[in-house]
């Protein structure tokens, strides 16, 4: 898929900033190389060319090279330089050439981007040069005819989802055809229908090509009255821009004007509604055919008589059933909908946006609220408008169409006729009556007809004011279909006004920026998945014959409609699949393989041509980064897995794919473009979040059930992940080109297994390994610019196959979790200058030298270790320098540490990596255990006075603890009650496992910043009512399966203020008493004991949306039908995974038969 020009540009000056990255080293040590010069040149020519033209260029391929390469050289160079002191002279005499040797230095890979730019650079000269032998009348055809068929790809993407999109298609290509006129009859027994198809090919192809004149011209019943079709002529050559003629005109008296008119112009008309068929020949015999212009004429009528007539040579196109799509919304939907919008103050602009992911039926919904309810009220001005985001002024475009479809050309011609009324009317007045009040409507009609004749000129913000003029004291009623921009949506809020007479406006968006936009001036209706019901009723009517019972294939239909993930775009058109390959629910493994093979099948079966152009869209507008992170999920899954009629989602971890992401430079690892990413493939229904943290940021996903192999078909056309599978024989050779990230799974027990032949894998920047270890394939030292090394489960990986990794100088990412076997890190990854994140979590590397600690860059550990210091003297005056900067805050350390996690610290045996604390200011997340031994006095007291040191906040600027956890197992806690803490940092998340017997007394300075609190091991019940005063807790979880509760569990009123999600697990609770007021914000309560008493005052809980209890239990039945008696109708979900009540409504659309553990069943809300 072609990128846009701006992505050009973009690598374009990429590009030369690190080119100026790279010039900046040489000029302060020496000369810049010619080479340098050269590329930069190079680059600024291409630049040119490309701003100049604008157009998508062919040499993207060549630019993505450039820049990665010029990537990697700078990049190598910068992580050396920070090795070491030496001047760039001695770099490259000594480290360089030590590694690479003479032939493969800095001047072989200048060479290679010289030779890249160089050829790219050409290919930009031929470009211009044609352009400028064409001329510009040259250009300007050929512009057309090069973008064309691109253009109507990507319009067809965009097209309406309201129509049947296989016809949508095959009328687009018919009206593409061909030089001659192209006269297209639209027949369909739906009126509306046939309209709809019709203006929107004739709006795409009036949008994408270039035409002199043009016309819609929808035929009224004056026409139909008038047998000769003089009525309809006039109207055609009225909206072309010619004087409607004189009343008399014979029809061969308009055709010879129109005839002439029209010669040699290239036109496109559109005339909607023709049913009589007496006058077809006159109208059609105006078109001049043999001028070779490429004219189109469409045609829309539901008289099959019309649609036969083919006039001379020109094709005829036939689409009798081109209907809309049945309305797949659920009709509480319609309704919900259009009461929102016919209730509230009568003279206030009302407003609804409906959101929701492509193919849950939000264009649908929205066209039939605004079609019902223009059948039931009366506006001035009506305009149902889609935004073209291609168009070269998008902005003004949209404002344009609304005018246009406020008061079209006929509307133009009645306002002159009523303006002539009014003129006779004036003339005859007496002399004594004033004339005034007859002419402000002249004067009103004149200035609206006026400004519509010239809006084409006008610019956006003169189009804002006109509007505003024309719909003040009108009442309107506006549908934008597909608004994803907050300019758009500013500019359409503005020119609607607030207090006219009930104006309304309908938006459908993606866009998760305008509706937070909306939000306050706007009602929000989320599309929610098909319910159960109206799914199995969806996809039986298309599959089974009427009158056939369904009972017996109810798991399959379920697998079905699990995998369409309740989306009625995606049911619809696999009934249609099933129903055109002949698959019948009986036949189960062949249902099952079209559930597997579903993305697939999107491309490749014309059933499913409505999924894929929605996908097509959706993927189109992600961001460039967006796009990245989603790519990146086919390297943790291949397909689909389906048994026994359930399907096995796999759930990814958000965070270390996050760190993966920023490892390879792919996405910013500034705060929030993460978050952005994630919210750009939740709202285009890309992943599905299966948990929340505490501040609703998605903690684990899922990919949407869909997209498996529609993800895969993207790495694959793009050339993005290199996939090498031993056992069937590949090897990697001259026609793997650019390869960046490559996948290996081994399942060779030889020792000599090779996949290298003669071709070069030093750009490879991110390497997976699954399978049998091998020293032959895992020689890294091949890899020079490798970033991210995942070593993750492998079979009998042992310590001698990490040998190659330590003289990687720019890996950022390190995994080999899950290893067993793995007992130590090699000595030399102490040289990685550039390494971020290592995670050991899984295998049995239990110590970890200090030197790690101290890497330059590194930002995340995992594990379960204690920290070492080696023998050498150097490094331990390293350590020395370090713990003496603890008592002299004056003198700064020789080195600081840029760790911001620490995850699984052991303090057994000794305090080690304690007594760094006061050297890692950029500490956020810290988890410390003790394993084997209950820790030493010694150590006890070196961990109070580390904590402390976490915790101070002596200028009150350090920030927040994100999370801290303590995991003494079954050993005392009461030593914390001797921590105190002043001026603090702000601590987040606090997990304590342990004997814990009484409230620990260093929170309360956390009373008003702590948002979690998981309390485990001990009686945290005690602690309760220590903790209701505390204004910011969000999250507080208490478990401890041996403890029995003897009294009764009171919550205060107004205690527990901000508290959404309670989990509360111990073996027993007489009863729970919640008084008014208390936990006022609760949403979601978890009640998992043994045996639960009495709960009274759940009806207090104004908030509560969902109740997880166990199955079964005592005490289950009484609670449950107490809920079932709130207000709110909250869901009531079973510790087995079983629900009753309303469909969930989770972000993301999870169904009732997603999960089979509560949604925040595990806990902890902070993922490390």
């Amino acid at each position: 898929m072609m990128e846009p020009v701006t992505s050009a540009i973009g690598l374009v000056d990429k590009s030369l900033e690190l080119i100026g990255t790279l010039s900046e080293f040489y000029t302060k040590h020496a000369k810049v190389p010619e080479g340098i010069v050269a590329i930069r040149d190079d680059l600024v020519y291409i630049d040119e060319a490309i701003t100049n033209e604008r157009r998508w260029m062919s040499w993207m391929n060549d630019l993505r090279r450039i820049k990665l390469r010029i990537e990697d050289v700078v990049e190598f160079y910068v992580a050396v330089n920070k090795r070491s002191s030496l001047e760039l002279e001695g770099l490259l005499a000594g480290v360089v050439e030590a590694k690479f040797g003479t032939k493969r230095g800095l001047p072989r890979y200048l060479e290679e981007i010289q030779d890249l730019s160089k050829k790219a650079r050409e290919r930009a000269e031929t470009y211009l040069r044609q352009v400028s032998q064409q001329g510009q009348a040259a250009s300007t055809s050929s512009g057309n005819m090069e973008d064309k068929e691109e253009g109507f790809i990507n319009e067809m993407v965009d097209g309406p989802l309201g129509l049947e999109t296989t016809i949508y298609r095959d009328l687009l290509e018919k009206l593409r055809d061909g030089t001659q006129l192209t006269v297209v009859a639209v027949s369909s027994p739906d009126a509306r229908g046939g309209s709809e198809l019709a203006k929107a090919a004739y709006d795409t192809i009036l949008h994408k090509e270039a035409f002199a004149c043009s016309a819609w011209v929808p035929v009224t019943d004056q026409s139909h009255h008038n047998g000769g079709g003089e009525q309809l002529l006039n109207d055609i050559l009225f909206g072309l821009g010619w004087q409607r003629q004189e009343a008399g005109s014979s029809p061969s008296q308009l055709t010879t004007i129109l005839k002439d008119f029209l010669k040699t112009k290239r036109y496109i008309i559109g005339i909607d509604g023709l049913q009589t068929l007496s006058y077809w020949d006159a109208v059609l015999s105006a078109f001049p055919v043999d001028d070779y212009t490429s004219s189109r004429i469409i045609v829309t009528t539901t008289q099959d008589e019309i649609a036969q007539i083919c006039h001379k040579n020109c094709p005829v196109y036939h689409a009798k059933n081109s209907r809309m799509r049945p309305p797949y919304t659920q009709s509480f939907d319609l309704e919900e909908v259009v009461q929102i919008l016919c209730t509230g103050t009568a003279r206030k602009r009302r407003m609804v946006t409906i959101t929701g992911p492509g193919g849950s039926g939000k264009s649908v919904l929205a066209k039939a609220v605004y079609e019902k309810i223009q059948t039931e009220e009366e506006f001035r001005f009506k305009a149902s408008v889609t935004p073209l985001p291609h168009h070269k002024e998008p902005h003004k475009k949209l404002l344009l169409d609304i005018i246009h479809k406020m008061v079209d050309k006929k509307d133009q011609q009645l306002i002159i006729e009523e303006v002539q009324n009014l003129l006779s009317n004036v003339t005859s007045l007496p002399h004594h009556e004033e004339p005034h009040n007859k002419f402000q409507p002249i004067r009103d009609m004149i200035d609206r007809m006026m400004y519509i004749k010239d809006s084409e000129g006008k610019s956006s913000q003169e189009l804002i004011q006109e509007l505003k003029k024309l719909l003040s004291n009108e009442r309107y009623i506006i549908l934008i279909d597909g608004l994803e921009t907050q300019q758009d949506l500013s500019n359409v809020t503005s020119v609607c006004p607030e207090d006219n007479i009930g104006g309304m406006i309908i938006v459908t968006t993606t866009n998760d920026e305008v509706v937070n936009l909306c939000e306050g001036h706007a009602t929000i209706y989320k599309m929610q998945p098909l319910d159960a019901h109206y799914a199995r009723n969806l996809l039986v009517k298309e599959v089974f014959p009427k009158n056939e019972s369904v009972v017996k294939y109810i798991s399959t239909i379920n697998m079905i409609l699990e995998t369409c993930e309740y989306l009625p775009l995606a049911i619809a058109n696999m009934g249609k699949y099933m129903k055109s390959s002949n698959i019948c629910c009986d036949n189960y493994s062949k249902c099952e393989k079209a559930c597997i093979n579903i993305g697939s099948l999107f491309g490749k079966s014309d059933a499913f041509r409505g999924m894929m152009h929605m996908l097509d869209r959706s993927y189109t507008r992600l961001s460039d980064d967006a796009k990245a992170c989603l790519l990146s999920l086919s390297i943790c899954f291949k397909d689909l897995v389906i048994e026994n009629c359930g399907i096995k989602d796999h759930v990814i971890k958000r965070k270390p794919l996050i760190r993966r992401l920023i490892a390879e430079k792919l996405i910013s690892s500034e705060e929030g473009t993460a978050n952005k990413c994630f919210t750009e493939l939740i709202n285009h229904n890309f992943i599905v979040p299966v948990e929340f943290s505490i501040n609703r940021e998605v903690k684990t996903f899922r990919v949407n059930r869909m997209m498996p192999q529609f993800i895969n078909g993207k790495v694959d056309y793009e050339n993005y992940v290199t996939w090498i599978d031993t056992q069937q024989g590949n090897v990697l050779n001259s026609s793997h080109t650019d390869i960046t990230r490559l996948c290996l799974h081994n399942t060779s027990i030889e020792s000599d297994t090779q996949i290298v032949d003669n071709i070069d894998i030093s750009h490879v920047r991110l390497l997976t390994f699954h399978g049998n270890a091998s020293k032959a394939l895992m020689n890294f030292s091949d890899y020079t610019f490798l970033r991210v090394l995942i070593l993750e489960n492998c079979v009998n990986m042992k310590n001698a196959h990490l040998d190659t990794i330590g003289n990687q100088q720019i890996l950022r990412y390190l995994s080999i979790r899950g290893n067993k076997d793995v007992t130590q890190l090699p000595e030399n990854i102490v040289n990685m200058p550039s390494l971020e994140t290592l995670d050991t979590r899984g295998t049995s590397v239990q110590e970890i030298s200090m030197d790690v600690i101290l890497l330059p860059e590194l930002l995340h550990l995992f594990g379960e270790f204690q920290i070492i210091v080696t023998n050498k003297n150097s490094k331990r005056q390293r350590f020395k320098n370090l713990v003496a900067f603890r008592n002299n805050d004056t003198r700064p350390p020789t080195e600081k540490s840029k760790l911001q996690t620490i995850s699984g610290f052991l303090i057994d045996e000794g305090s080690g990596l304690i007594k760094l604390f006061p050297c890692m200011p950029t500490l956020r997340k810290v988890r410390i255990w003790c394993r084997k031994t209950p820790p030493s006095d010694k150590v006890i007291t070196e961990l109070l006075e580390a904590l402390k040191s976490l915790f101070q906040n002596k200028d009150g600027k350090a920030e927040p603890i994100d999370s801290l956890s303590l995991d003494f197992g079954d050993y005392r806690k009461d030593f914390l009650e001797d921590l105190k803490v002043e001026s603090a940092r702000p601590l987040l998340s606090l997990k304590l496992h342990g004997k814990l017997t009484k409230f620990p007394r260093f929170l309360q300075p956390f009373s008003d910043c702590l948002k979690e609190l998981c309390l485990s091991g001990g009686n945290g019940v005690t602690v309760l009512l220590e903790l209701q005063n505390f204004s910011s807790l969000q999250f507080l979880k208490v478990t401890n399966h041996q403890f029995s509760l003897e009294e009764e569990l009171s919550f205060q009123s107004y205690g527990f203020g901000r508290l959404q999600r309670l989990y509360f697990d111990v073996k027993t609770v007489p009863k729970i008493v919640i008084e008014k007021n208390a936990m006022k914000g609760l949403k979601s309560l978890q009640l998992l004991c043994e045996k639960l008493g009495e709960v009274s005052g759940i009806l207090h809980l104004d908030q509560l949306n969902e109740v997880i209890l166990p199955n079964r239990n005592l005490g289950v039945g009484r609670l449950s039908l107490e809920v079932s008696k709130h207000s709110n109708k909250p869901k009531i979900i079973y510790a087995d995974g079983s629900r009753q009540g309303a469909l969930s409504r989770m972000l993301g659309f999870r169904k009732p038969e997603d999960a089979k553990e509560p949604p925040h069943a595990a806990g902890s809300s902070q993922t490390m």
